[in-house]
């Protein structure tokens, strides 16, 4: 599958499978990062090998760095999704960027409705972000 692209967003998606070294090794170290540890996140399952097709890699286009992570699975009519964004990229609108891409995706492999998105603990800008991701389905 094509990366995600929206010209008018600092952010674009891509498939895991689909990363170079470079950005691949980078976006694990971060993963990985102390500073995540307590993260609800990737990673119990980035390493996973049945997880590896439907993970996303959030790229900033300038610089050309990874920024986080969306899983998506399942069929049309419930697809699955979370979203992991590094810690040095929160409260900075990436991701309210993210979700209308994501959405876009979404909509374009013919998604109809996606699951319930589970937000554990008190991560009320990805509330927000959910909230904002189902109003496309609705």
């Amino acid at each position: 599958m094509a990366a995600a692209d929206t010209t008018t967003n600092r952010i674009f998606l891509i498939p895991k499978v689909e990363l170079n070294t470079r950005l691949s090794d980078a976006l694990t170290a971060r993963i990985f990062a102390s500073e995540h540890e307590c993260d609800i996140g990737p990673r119990s399952v980035w390493h996973h090998p049945g997880y590896q097709k439907n993970f996303y890699a959030i790229l900033l286009r300038e610089p050309r760095v990874a920024i986080g992570t969306i899983y998506v699975a399942g069929t049309n009519d419930h697809t699955d999704v979370s979203w992991w964004i590094d810690s040095m990229f929160r409260r900075m609108g990436y991701g309210r960027e993210m979700v209308e891409v994501l959405a876009s995706m979404l909509i374009v492999k013919g998604v109809t409705h996606i699951g319930p998105l589970a937000i554990l603990g008190s991560y009320e800008a990805s509330r927000r972000l959910a909230k904002q991701l189902r109003s496309h389905f609705e």
